[in-house]
């Protein structure tokens, strides 16, 4: 018996969308890092054009000396900074990460449910598994011999033996 369900293909198409997903959701974290390194890159050169615009301003000795004191100052403070902004990034990025790999292992889950639900409408119960199996008792009567008289012969001779 032949039974035409689209099981097969939902199933691929699920698995497909799974894997488009988790790999957009990627897609999404590597560009949120991408963008955090390019401000942090365009905050440096901000700052490197600052130290060089003091140090072009120094008129003597005594500012020239007060430049790496206060410029090792504020990039500590900028690196603290930096390392909070990274913090917190990681923290809403895995946040959002997570979120997403929850509601698209969810979809993927509806989509597997809808699929085996659908495939089950459309296999009458009882039907498929009656044509599906094989007629075991009249396989089994192909390999079964022919009862012969053999027996029956012994047993009437076991009767008159008995008298």
């Amino acid at each position: 018996m032949s039974i035409d369900t689209n099981l097969p293909m939902e199933l691929y198409k699920a698995n497909v969308q799974l894997w488009l997903n988790m790999g957009l959701l990627l897609q999404e974290a590597r560009q949120q890092w991408a963008d955090l390194g390019d401000k942090t890159l365009g905050d440096d050169v901000e700052e490197t054009r600052k130290e060089l615009e003091e140090l072009s301003r120094a008129s003597d000795w005594k500012d020239l000396s007060n430049l790496p004191g206060s410029t090792a100052w504020r990039r500590m403070q900028k690196r603290v900074g930096d390392a909070q902004a990274c913090t917190e990034t990681a923290i809403a990025e895995q946040t959002r990460f997570i979120a997403g790999i929850q509601h698209a292992l969810g979809d993927w889950q509806k989509s597997l449910a809808r699929a085996f639900s659908d495939a089950g409408k459309s296999l009458p119960m009882g039907v498929p598994m009656k044509d599906a199996m094989p007629d075991f008792g009249a396989m089994m009567a192909m390999f079964t011999p022919a009862p012969t008289n053999i027996g029956a012969k012994n047993a009437g001779k076991g009767k008159n033996d008995a008298h």
